[in-house]
């Protein structure tokens, strides 16, 4: 092999990273498949690969004889001197075989060997390394877009970010920095780019997070759960036991927290405090509204009720009903929103305390049922009727003695011994069951008791004195409010009106707001249904 086909080899590993040895053994495999092309086999063929110069060499093995009668294997004994003086009959000796004897046919398949080995190794070596990058962040340069997907340079490879997986408010250039999280690779040439990226999973929002929070990557803050409309709006929940999350996903005057909203475009963020109790996860997840409370409908089925103001209903449904539907992907629960007025009119309270009633009514009949040990009978005849399904002192009650005869094992007398056991014992219970009753209804007797006329006269007001109480009270009322109106003081009407606060740092805030001055997120007060 020539100079030049050793410095291509070089070149090869230092800009594709391919090893040596396997560009060697291509090239190896290529030579030997341009020998059978242009000899017609190969099984006479040698190549011995010269790793220090990087360099192939193919010989033909050939036996020496006295007459020829094969070329191709063959070589006469003073041929063979030529090359060796030590040559004899019977030896066989190695004729190197020079790249230019092989036909223009033979050369250009192996060209084409070689052309497709490499690819093939290159393309194995990208998986091999980005498939170690999965669900990992990673950055490229834009190349180029066709039909909406944009295809990304990321110096080993290309990738593509299909444009389902991208937010619709991005827009992209030539030139621009990408930063996306890699959702497949694969080595499969059916695929228009080996690695496939996505900014629109809440993947990547995750990833993001813990690029930016240093206390999630260093496991003091844990992301529990985060879910995503692309472009719009962003929910996760986080749990710490060291911290308080949310203002460690926030950051100081929320620097931390602009910084992932700007890599989204604007897309709003609501971070979510986790709970072990349901109802307040639930009611953490529908922020930034206010709900007044949780009703737990069905826990087999996570059916859940929140309960609001009118004035909160159109910001806990969110715009299209994104607020609510993001909340119950984030819990894993179904959540519906109902109004105070909404909730008290469909009886909701009356159907809980109607399936509590159940509950409870199940479980205290089945703590009634007695066992037969109470009875206190041998064990012999416990055991004979345990045998035959007759455990409690309820399942007896009802039988006669002809039916304890018809057990197997119970004879005449046991019957009759069991049935006066059964007698005393409800004997027992119904007088102690009696003594109750008569100290219950003397409590009755008791509370009932009338009361006499001179004592409601002397509890009860006569109309002029509570008009006369009536009548001080508001003068006092009256002297009282002139008193703070006059010291400067503010009306009471002011503290009644709601408090408004920054939905990510909590700052306060007022209407005439757009922008929080604790952490510069925009602020809005108008919601759409």
């Amino acid at each position: 092999m020539t100079n030049i086909i050793s410095d291509a080899v070089r070149q090869l590993v230092h800009t594709k990273g391919i090893s040596e040895e396997l560009i060697l053994t291509t090239i190896k495999d290529a030579l030997l498949a341009a020998y059978k092309k242009t000899f017609g086999t190969d099984a006479n063929a040698e190549t011995i690969i010269d790793e220090d110069k990087g360099d192939v060499k193919i010989y033909a093995r050939k036996e020496v004889v006295d007459e020829v009668s094969e070329d191709q294997t063959e070589i006469s004994l003073e041929d063979a001197r030529a090359l060796d003086n030590s040559c004899e009959m019977g030896d066989e000796v190695l004729i190197e075989i020079k790249p230019n004897e092989f036909g223009h046919i033979a050369t250009q398949h192996a060209k084409q060997i070689i052309i497709q080995r490499l690819r093939e190794i290159e393309k194995n070596l990208i998986y091999s390394e980005f498939i170690k990058k999965k669900n990992h962040l990673i950055t490229g340069i834009f190349q180029r877009e066709r039909e909406g997907n944009i295809f990304v340079d990321l110096d080993k490879c290309e990738a593509i970010l299909p444009k389902s997986a991208q937010s619709p408010r991005e827009k992209y250039g030539p030139g621009d920095r990408i930063k996306a999280v890699i959702i497949d690779v694969t080595n499969s040439p059916d695929k228009g780019a080996p690695v496939v990226l996505s900014r629109s999973t809440p993947l990547f929002v995750q990833r993001i997070f813990e690029a930016e929070v240093p206390e999630i990557s260093e496991g003091l803050v844990e992301t529990i759960n985060v879910v995503r409309d692309p472009g719009s709006r962003t929910k996760i929940s986080v749990e710490s036991k060291a911290m308080d999350p949310v203002g460690a996903c926030v950051g100081m005057k929320g620097i931390r927290i602009q910084t992932i909203i700007r890599e989204l475009e604007g897309e709003k963020i609501d971070i979510v405090r986790y709970s072990d109790d349901i109802k307040e996860y639930i009611g953490n997840a529908l922020s930034p509204a206010t709900i007044e409370r949780i009703v737990i409908l069905d826990e087999n089925r996570k059916e859940a009720l929140a309960v609001v103001t009118d004035d909160q209903l159109s910001l806990a449904i969110g715009k299209n009903g994104q607020n609510v539907k993001l909340a119950a992907k984030l819990v894993d629960w179904n959540i519906n929103i109902k109004t105070i007025a909404e909730y008290e009119e469909e009886g909701y309270d009356e159907l809980i305390k109607h399936e509590a009633d159940k509950l409870f009514s199940d479980v205290y009949e089945e703590e009634e049922q007695h066992s037969i040990d109470l009875l206190e009978l041998s064990e012999t005849i416990n055991e004979k009727l345990k045998s035959n399904g007759v455990e409690t002192i309820e399942s007896l009650i009802d039988k006669t003695q002809e039916d304890l005869e018809a057990i197997p094992g119970i004879g005449p007398k046991t019957a009759e011994l069991i049935l006066q056991r059964i007698e005393q014992l409800v004997e027992v219970v119904d007088g102690e069951q009696g003594e109750y009753e008569e100290e219950y209804e003397e409590e009755e007797e008791y509370e009932e008791e009338p009361i006499s006329d001179e004592k409601i006269e002397e509890i009860t007001e006569t109309p002029e004195e509570i008009q006369e109480e009536e009548t001080e009270e508001k003068t006092t009322t009256e002297k009282e409010t002139e008193e703070k109106t006059e010291e400067g003081e503010e009306d009471y009407e002011y503290y009644e009106e709601e408090e408004l606060l920054c939905p990510i740092c909590g700052t306060s805030v007022n209407e005439n707001m757009r922008i929080c001055p604790g952490c510069g997120t925009e602020l809005e007060f108008e919601y759409e249904e």
